[in-house]
């Protein structure tokens, strides 16, 4: 990931090179970067729900059609 590598950089930046220009770059790389990494995770959630949505469909309908198949006589059966 980029976020810790950025991390390391702006600390090297401002502790040991004391280099402002350098510091204040790096921050900008890091927030690109983690929006960057919040967008592309939004994206992977919602295609996960998205398909997770379609499997529960999918599922339902093939055991409503299961159960309309099923004749009268199978739903008298008390247990």
């Amino acid at each position: 990931s980029l976020v810790p590598y950025f991390t390391g950089v702006i600390v090297d930046a401002a502790a040991i090179d004391q280099d402002r220009g350098m510091f204040y770059t790096n921050i900008n790389y890091l927030v690109a970067a983690s929006i960057w990494c919040a967008i592309f995770t939004g994206l992977r959630g919602g295609t996960f729900v998205f398909c997770g949505a379609r499997l529960t469909v999918r599922i339902r309908r093939t055991l409503m059609q299961a159960l309309l198949r099923q004749e009268v006589g199978f739903f008298d059966v008390t247990k």
